[in-house]
């Protein structure tokens, strides 16, 4: 069953009983009144999660708090419900590293004005280092069924995406599927024109929480699936922070974001 939490600082002291819904309550999403008051320094990332009930959870990471929220539960779900589904056709012959089973989703809640879910790739496991296509699984949990969203590219600074891309371009995902049980869908995006750096690179998603209101990009949890590294941030936060490694629980358990990369087949000799 999956559900919605929003983190909170009266939970940071509680993190050490990260397996308890430490901060449970309803399914009534908690106001956003005074989130714009909070410190610049606090980021609200969101995802979807296993949970039978909204729970509450934070972390500091260097002087950093990052609060997290989850998505509500499908309705008459069980939390043993088997996890859904995308189209496993999806950027078919290019770099995939998810299995095409969802087990959470990743996102930020309306208060955010923008967040972005970076991945890595490299250009030795691309057909070559022109792009053809980027496929983006998406899904949602309430009412706002279209994402206007950009995949981003950004170079490698020593291990870690750069601040800023150095390409964009922009997608839309209509008719998004809610909830986890959907298995969510893939969206295509043309990226014909972009061309990836040799070696490691980062690609990704930027979108507007607060008018694609409680989207999430799908995730593998997959224990058989690679673990790839990742880095994600909102408006609020200093800077990129790493997935891999969170103390975030929302993330614990993250192998892969759904987002998978196909490269143009290699020029001729």
């Amino acid at each position: 069953m999956t559900s919605l939490a929003r983190s909170s600082n009266a939970c940071l002291v509680l993190l050490a009983l990260l397996l308890l819904p430490a901060c449970a309550h309803t399914d009534t999403p908690a106001p956003e009144t005074g989130e714009a008051d909070a410190a610049a320094s606090e980021s609200e990332a969101s995802s979807l999660e296993t949970q039978s009930s909204e729970t509450q959870s934070s972390e500091t990471e260097s002087s950093e708090t990052t609060s997290s929220e989850t998505a509500p539960s499908d309705e008459g779900a069980t939390e043993t419900a088997a996890a859904g589904r995308a189209d496993a056709a999806a950027c078919d012959g290019g770099l995939i590293y998810d299995d095409g089973t969802l087990e959470a989703g990743y996102g930020y809640v309306p208060s955010a004005k923008w967040g972005r879910y970076l991945q890595v790739i490299d250009s030795d496991d691309l057909a070559s280092r022109t792009l053809d296509t980027v496929c983006v699984c998406w899904l949602r949990s309430r009412e706002v069924d279209r994402i206007e969203f950009e995949v981003v590219f950004h170079h490698d600074a020593a291990g870690r995406p750069a601040a800023e891309p150095y390409a964009k371009r922009t997608g839309v995902a209509e008719n998004v599927p809610k909830n986890r049980a959907s298995g969510g869908r893939f969206y295509a995006v043309d990226v014909s024109d972009v061309e990836v750096p040799e070696g490691r690179s980062w690609v990704g998603v930027r979108y507007d929480p607060s008018v694609s209101r409680f989207s999430y990009v799908c995730a593998d949890h997959s224990p058989e699936s690679p673990q790839i590294e990742g880095y994600q941030q909102e408006d609020r936060a200093p800077t990129l922070m790493p997935i891999l490694g969170s103390r975030d629980p929302i993330f614990a358990g993250h192998r892969a974001l759904m987002l998978r990369v196909k490269a143009s087949p290699p020029a001729s000799p």
